[in-house]
């Protein structure tokens, strides 16, 4: 029993010396992000055909860090245009000699609000902290705006195409648009002060297709998946903000 104290305590002790060495901080600022290419790629003949979406978004963040750790909470607004490629060339979706959608198209946008959690290795050069870093994020869509600025009211139930012709999936619609990203980049931290330092971060993004998406390429039949399949975002994430040290 003695023995059990002594290690429990001795755990103790070492855990307490470990917390005390991190150090935490908070903060905030802006951001900007980018996905790109996120959809669908379809194989039709001998065409490589590509429909998904680019987006742009921009806005503000606050966070929190204890040294190895970094939560987040971003707030935006995201612009989307059409990303319609054939065989790499932009594509056109023509009726009687009129061009309805084309590649490039704007398709509104939408608030939104993002939380990400990364893991880092903070290294001191002295001068400043330099760290690379890796994590999570996910996006979770709160409004959406349709090319004229109006907001789009979604139903309640939303049916995905039937492509068997056996059934149709209804889901609730609310969070069809919702992704999950891969963060991967490298942050700086420099001392303004000693509680005030400023952050810069470059990470690149890698997202995965929406709720939406995914649902719509499940429902399909054996005969469609084998010739499409769902294509990841890729794009850059740049943040830079003030912390203070806690």
């Amino acid at each position: 029993m003695k023995k059990v104290v002594l290690v429990l305590a001795l755990a103790v002790f070492i855990a307490g010396g470990a917390f005390a060495q991190l150090s935490f901080s908070a903060g905030g600022g802006v951001f900007f992000d980018g996905s790109f290419g996120n959809g669908k790629q379809e194989k039709v003949g001998g065409d490589t055909i590509n429909r998904g979406t680019n987006n742009v978004g921009f806005g503000g963040y606050v966070f929190f860090d204890a040294a190895f750790v970094e939560a987040s909470v971003n707030f935006g607004y995201s612009a989307a245009t059409l990303n319609w490629k054939k065989n790499g060339s932009p594509e056109s979706l023509d009726i009687l000699g009129i061009t309805i959608m084309k590649d490039g198209d704007e398709l509104g946008g939408a608030l939104f609000l993002n939380f990400s959690i990364l893991g880092k290795f903070p290294i001191d050069l002295g001068a400043f902290v330099i760290y690379p870093a890796i994590g999570l994020g996910y996006n979770i869509v709160l409004t959406r705006y349709d090319d004229d600025g109006k907001e789009i009211k979604e139903p309640e139930k939303y049916t995905y195409p039937d492509y068997s012709k056996e059934e149709n999936v209804e889901s609730n619609k609310g969070n069809q648009f919702n992704t999950l990203s891969i963060l991967a980049g490298v942050g700086i931290d420099l001392p303004l002060s000693s509680a005030l330092f400023l952050r810069a971060q470059a990470l690149l993004s890698l997202r995965f297709p929406t709720y939406d998406a995914q649902r719509e390429y499940d429902s399909m039949p054996s005969s469609y998946k084998d010739d499409t399949s769902l294509t990841l975002g890729i794009g850059p994430t740049i943040k830079v903000g003030i912390g203070f040290r806690l």
